[in-house]
């Protein structure tokens, strides 16, 4: 199955064999996407192998993110009880 969507003058192509999308191209790219078994999105490529989106990338730096916010609010209670 071939899935197309125009914004402006601008197509996409999705490519979705047996309902899994496997790919996207649009006037100048192709991406690949890679699933798992439950067909979640691990891995997207492009048409050289570059790897545009990677799920371990992804919860790493969900990882970081949570690391930050976490020591500003640690920091944050320590100067709230210095202060009382």
């Amino acid at each position: 199955m071939l899935y197309q969507t125009t914004v402006g003058s601008s197509s996409t192509d999705y490519i979705f064999p047996g309902g899994m999308r496997i790919g996207k191209v649009t006037w100048t790219t192709s991406s690949y996407y890679q699933t798992d078994a439950l067909g979640s999105t691990r891995l997207v490529t492009s048409s050289s192998g570059r790897v545009l989106f990677a799920e371990k990338e992804k919860c790493k730096r969900l990882e970081t993110a949570i690391d930050i916010l976490t020591e500003k609010a640690n920091r944050t209670k320590q100067e709230l009880q210095s202060e009382s």
